[in-house]
């Protein structure tokens, strides 16, 4: 089953390894990037970060993957570098199997717009991110450990993440 959705370009790093998967059950992480399954050499650091099973697709490969990752007893997180990514799945056909997915960070590139620090998009990814929304899945933002999450259409909105007290 899957029981996490994360956009984040750092794709598989401490925040995913060391938080997240202490609130949220997991087996196995599932990567969806064209990108990455491309390249030997990112397979093999993404692979070697962590004890978790760790399996990269392509988009393609992803949209039959994940229908078997949803029937199975093992509990598996979906990462995509970007939510462009996401959105054409949902294009093809795929649906998020639960009620919310996260954000987490976005750098700047030259044609992004900055919502905050860390969370900046393109206008590609702007439209992938109001696609998501259209299918009824909340889309939840935080870049950093010390920000409340806050939802894309508060985002869109204009309203900044808070802060947290303490990260517990």
């Amino acid at each position: 089953m899957i029981t996490y959705y994360r956009v984040d370009e750092r794709v598989i790093h401490g925040q995913t390894l060391n938080v997240i998967t202490r609130q949220v059950p997991c087996d196995g992480i599932l990567v969806v990037d064209d990108e990455i399954a491309g390249d030997p050499d990112f397979c093999t650091i993404f692979k070697g970060m962590t004890n978790y099973k760790v399996l990269i697709f392509t988009l393609d490969v992803a949209m039959r993957k994940l229908s078997e990752a949803e029937q199975s007893q093992k509990k598996y997180f979906v990462i995509f570098k970007r939510p462009t990514t996401l959105a054409e799945m949902i294009r093809r056909g795929y649906s998020i199997k639960l009620p919310s997915i996260m954000i987490g960070p976005q750098s700047y590139r030259a044609d992004t717009t900055s919502f905050f620090p860390t969370m900046c998009l393109t206008p590609d990814e702007i439209k992938a991110m109001d696609e998501i929304a259209a299918t009824g899945t909340k889309i939840m933002m935080q870049s950093i450990l010390n920000q409340v999450p806050i939802s894309w259409q508060d985002v869109k909105n204009g309203k900044k993440p808070k802060q947290k007290a303490s990260l517990d």
